[in-house]
């Protein structure tokens, strides 16, 4: 410690006197430890959950407006962590088994298809506008749909249904990506390394501080695997490695994963920009995108007859 800097914490560590060796420096200034790498995972990991704890503790009422939110949305009683994929999963199966039941009985399942069209209004797109705007005329009005923040939440909501998969789908890479990070990322990332596996990912440790990248989730490319996972670690680190925040940490990474979606450049057909409405239709929080910027706006046909006056 340089003249005049002082710690800002003093950390004791009770270790097997074999696994350090205190004979390093004649001063005594500096220690080795048999196994640096374990070493510094569990002193991170300490710190983190203490860390966490202590946060978790001081924001109870913040998690309450959250889990009163969506409660009106659905009926399906659901724990909070789970309740995002329990209304995705029983607002897509709604589609296919409405037509099952009205071919099957005619009179009675005539209330079945109404609550599918309330809850997936009937879009028509009408244009395409400057490779980023999608027109709709629906039976309430017009609607603009934003394209790229569209395609951000249908992204985002399908990547954390897959982190509450049992197995997510994955694809294996023909040419594993070798991947060489600092000692920090390093550890970061093995801290993490059973969690983000278990999503898709298959990185194995394949030497000091380098990884290899055998397999993906399969909503990314496999082109953009070594720079996703470099990114990812840099997200870890800032965000902390508690272990009892995995969801919260994912949210984030599903969040870094959606940066990569459709811009002005790309091009989309016109009927896959209608399948993009529909699927959008069938989120979690339709209305924005996951960095809380709008998907689409509506004019309603009572709001075109103020505008222009009746006859």
């Amino acid at each position: 410690i340089q003249k005049g800097r002082y710690p800002p914490a003093f950390l004791f560590l009770e270790i097997q006197p074999q696994e350090v060796d205190v004979n390093v420096h004649p001063a005594k200034r500096e220690v080795r430890f048999r196994n640096d790498g374990a070493i510094r995972r569990f002193v991170l990991g300490a710190i983190t959950d203490t860390l966490a704890a202590a946060t978790d503790a001081q924001r109870p009422t913040m998690a309450t407006p959250a889990v009163d939110l969506t409660p009106a949305r659905s009926v399906t009683p659901t724990p909070p962590a789970t309740r995002p994929v329990a209304l995705v999963a029983s607002k897509v199966p709604a589609p296919t088994q409405a037509p099952a039941v009205a071919v099957a009985t005619p009179p009675g399942p005539q209330p079945k298809p109404e609550p599918a069209t309330t809850t997936t209004p009937a879009w028509r797109l009408i244009t395409l506008l400057k490779k980023q705007y999608g027109l709709f005329d629906t039976a309430r009005g017009l609607v603009m749909l934003h394209l790229r923040h569209a395609d951000q939440r249908v992204r985002f909501e399908r990547i954390l249904k897959s982190y509450k998969e049992s197995a997510p789908p994955s694809q294996g890479l023909l040419i594993p990506h070798p991947v060489e990070l600092e000692p920090l990322a390093s550890e970061a990332l093995l801290s993490h390394l059973d969690l983000i596996n278990a999503q898709g990912f298959r990185i194995e440790e394949f030497g000091r501080h380098f990884f290899r990248i055998e397999a993906v989730p399969a909503w990314l490319d496999p082109e953009q695997a070594e720079a996703f996972v470099r990114d990812m670690v840099d997200l870890l680190r800032q965000r902390g490695g508690s272990r009892k925040q995995s969801e919260l940490v994912w949210e984030a990474v599903a969040k870094l994963a959606v940066e990569g979606s459709y811009r002005r450049s790309d091009r989309m057909s016109e009927a896959a920009v209608q399948q993009l409405a529909e699927a959008l239709l069938t989120c979690e929080t339709p209305h924005t995108s996951p960095f809380g910027k709008p998907t689409f706006s509506e004019i309603s046909w009572s709001e075109w007859e103020r505008r222009f006056g009746k006859e």
